[in-house]
């Protein structure tokens, strides 16, 4: 199958791997990670074999002995990033939609993936013989990742915050390369994007990838460890990536979004959703209304499930408290008149809450996927 390798320094082809992509330009530094797919569009052909690639709203000069087409769109698959960045070719003429269904299958397959970072990092940071291993360079990115995962999660602490949701997102890289296509539009003259857990993990991933390459200098043990960092990180940015694709805006799914959210609890961290659907603008762009469909999917320590069922229209607000616990909804019920009046006060008129039982939330949640993932009627995507 044929590769692309943009590369920083000139390298010998790997064994097994017939023809190669190299990148002119030896300073390039591209924001992927190990094992993510994405589309690389090829652009004009400005020599013999040389042609203009764009990745993730990157582009770079490319050196290849393959036959590209300008305007054609191609999927890749990272499988390196040190000593060179190689990407192997997936699929030519990849479809936006087919990218995006990749994810969803990605997603629907193994819902958790997000969530384990915040799950499985205390087992894999908290090792002392990673110290030894590790440059101080690639020991400040880890405490910085470690740093990141713990102000990402949901706990007392953070939701001081009034803004711990949209800091949510931005903190953990959803915006990343949106973020870097606004300061590159700006030629420069705002700030930088800030850090988030997407650029650090990709800056970790890259700092193991060179210490991989020098595997044979170390032992097994201390091999073991390392990989299983290294394959930590790519999960952890397949997941971000994943959460990236599904929150895509489409014409079917415009203004639609679906954000997992590790809550913190004595025992350890658990999975919360939150769907938001905004309303859709009417013609020209104006504003129909300050609409808005939000429910929330929780799993709480003495509540159990609980769905938060809510819908705002300007300054009316409606919600449904969803319990499979009849003596949660008894316990819950007498706090509806206080959450009201706290309503009112920042200016909601005549709130109306309610709370119910219901047998099982699980439709609730698969609405919610059908909502946002509307493919699922049309497509079999575990096929």
């Amino acid at each position: 199958m044929p590769t692309i390798h943009p590369s920083t320094t000139p390298s010998p082809q790997p064994e097994g791997l017939s023809r190669a992509v190299r990148t002119k330009d030896p300073q390039v530094n591209l924001p992927v990670s190990v094992g993510e797919i994405l589309e690389a569009r090829v652009g004009d052909k400005s020599g013999p074999s040389t042609y203009l690639l764009s990745l993730k709203n990157f582009s770079v000069m490319a050196e290849t002995d393959l036959s590209l087409k300008a305007g054609s769109r191609l999927l890749v698959k990272v499988e390196q990033l040190a000593p060179q960045i190689l990407l192997r070719l997936v699929a030519p003429e990849a479809s936006p939609a087919g990218i995006s269904n990749g994810y969803l299958k990605l997603f629907l397959s193994n819902p958790e993936a997000l969530i384990k970072i915040f799950q499985e990092k205390q087992e894999i940071f908290n090792q002392q013989s990673l110290n030894r291993l590790l440059p101080e360079t690639a020991k400040d990115t880890l405490q910085n990742v470690n740093k990141i995962i713990d102000a990402l999660r949901c706990s007392p602490k953070t939701l001081t915050n009034p803004l711990f949701l949209k800091d949510y997102a931005a903190k953990l890289g959803l915006r990343l390369e949106g973020d870097w296509a606004d300061f590159a539009r700006q030629n420069g003259n705002n700030q930088l994007p800030a850090e988030s857990l997407k650029s650090a993990l990709l800056k970790l991933a890259g700092e193991l990838s060179g210490l991989l390459t020098e595997s044979k200098l170390m032992n097994p043990e201390e091999l073991q460890k390392l990989t299983h960092l290294a394959k930590f990180t790519e999960a952890s940015l397949q997941a971000i990536e994943t959460q990236q694709m599904i929150n895509v805006p489409s014409p079917e799914n415009d203004n639609k979004y679906l954000l997992q959210i590790p809550l913190l609890f004595p025992e350890g961290v658990r999975t919360g959703e939150i769907f938001i659907e905004l309303e859709n603008n009417g013609p020209g762009g104006e504003a129909k209304n300050n609409k808005s469909h939000v429910v929330m999917l929780l799993n709480m320590d003495r509540l159990g499930d609980v769905v938060v069922d809510a819908s705002l229209n300007d300054n009316n607000i409606s919600c449904v408290f969803k319990f499979t616990d009849p003596e949660a909804q008894i316990f819950f019920s007498p706090f509806l008149d206080g959450l009201g009046d706290a309503l009112r006060r920042i200016g909601y008129d005549s709130p109306a809450l309610t709370s119910i039982v219901t047998d099982d939330l699980t439709i609730a949640r698969q609405d919610c996927h059908r909502e946002m993932f509307y493919e699922q009627a049309a497509i079999n995507l575990f096929a």
